[in-house]
């Protein structure tokens, strides 16, 4: 006997058309899938596009930054250029003018001096300083310093059109003093009181010898001295109250020959 239980169901269709079936099925299958694989290959590439468009976006506003900051660049240059060549100016028209004024410097001469001592003579000459040019370093000398790019030094990269820029003159000032006195003392006060002033340098006494003026025994003196280049009208202690002359000195006509004998220390018997 058969068994009927053990038996799936009977189908009664054509193999053909179940088999056909079968087929579109898988078909529909395979196209929805290849619907799904194309519907996530074109998401992938509008995201990429979209993302490659915020690049380019980011990366335009990034270079027009840069030429923002370039320009602003280029002005702190020029302005830098500008104010180095006001500096220069400004040093050189420094250099020119008197730091000290040549009136402070003989009212300065004048305060010094003994009441009892006369100067007969004082001479200020100038000389101007060369300086000498810094010369430029050599690839192989310690000075030179290499480029972490061409291994050039850095002196070498300096711009060859940059125009020369001259350094400010300096000058030296020699000071020559001479008088005369009735005692040594009186030559020594005023030689210590040269050497304390802030005004002067390498204050030296050249000599000392007698001599006889109107009938009169006297000590005639020289000294020499260099102007301090760095000193300032500030660096005198009551500068603004200095003055050439103080009221035993102007006589009752208040002339030149008062102020002159005030300068001096000579009195009018």
């Amino acid at each position: 006997m058969i068994d009927k239980a053990n038996e799936g169901p009977v189908s009664f269709l054509p193999e053909d058309y179940v088999r056909g079936k079968d087929e579109a099925r898988w078909n529909i299958i395979s196209l929805l899938l290849f619907g799904v694989v194309m519907v996530a290959v074109v998401s992938a590439f509008i995201l990429t596009n979209r993302r490659w468009q915020n690049v380019r976006v980011e990366q335009e506003t990034i270079r027009m930054q840069f030429e923002e900051e370039a320009v602003k660049i280029a002005t702190l240059e020029e302005i830098e250029a500008q104010r180095v060549e006001m500096m220069d100016k400004a040093s050189i028209v420094a250099a020119l003018r008197d730091r000290v004024p040549r009136s402070l410097l003989l009212a300065e001469l004048w305060r010094a001096k003994p009441i009892e001592a006369t100067l007969t003579k004082i001479e200020l000459e100038g000389e101007r300083v060369k300086v000498r040019k810094p010369e430029a370093s050599k690839p192989g000398s310690k000075g030179a310093v290499a480029s972490l790019r061409g291994g050039k030094s850095a002196a070498s990269t300096e711009n060859p059109d940059e125009p020369e820029r001259f350094a400010p003159p300096q000058f030296r000032h020699k000071l020559t003093i001479e008088g005369v006195a009735k005692e040594n003392d009186q030559i020594a006060d005023y030689l210590a009181s040269l050497k304390a002033s802030p005004l002067l340098l390498d204050v030296e006494l050249q000599f000392i010898n007698e001599t006889v003026l109107e009938g009169q025994q006297l000590r005639k003196f020289r000294f020499t001295a260099r102007l301090d280049p760095e000193a300032k009208a500030s660096d005198v202690e009551h500068s603004e109250k200095t003055t050439l002359f103080n009221e035993s000195a102007k006589g009752k006509s208040g002339g030149m020959g008062s102020i002159l004998s005030g300068l001096l220390g000579g009195e009018d018997d």
